[in-house]
């Protein structure tokens, strides 16, 4: 349950950003999006280690580098992802987003349970 609830906060910074950057300030969907996962992921990372999976023992910097890895591959899975709902499918990038946290919360939350888990 605490993941789904971290889940929940960090996507609340994520779809925040994504939406005010582009509907606000008139950006494209791709960098509105490459711009909000600067600050998903620090409150991410930070939630899922010490709040979700309860881990306080094992060092920050410990877990930073197999975060980075998971991160990066789930980052570059979004942006493609998230292009093609958009330009192919034709869906509005904010549903499309959705499909995409759908498909990509799968696969997050087996490889944290493996790197955070008890």
């Amino acid at each position: 349950m605490r993941f789904v609830i971290a889940g929940v906060a960090t996507l609340l910074v994520y779809y925040g950003s994504l939406y005010g950057l582009t509907d606000g300030l008139g950006y494209w969907y791709i960098a509105s999006a490459t711009i909000a996962m600067i600050p998903q992921h620090g409150v991410n990372f930070w939630l899922m280690k010490r709040w979700a999976f309860e881990d306080r023992h094992t060092p920050l910097l410990l877990h930073a580098w197999p975060y980075v890895r998971v991160s990066s591959l789930s980052f570059v899975l979004n942006l493609v992802l998230l292009h093609i709902f958009v330009e192919y499918v034709g869906l509005w990038y904010m549903y499309a987003q959705g499909v995409v946290t759908g498909i990509l919360g799968v696969i997050v939350f087996w490889r944290y349970d493996k790197m955070f888990g008890k």
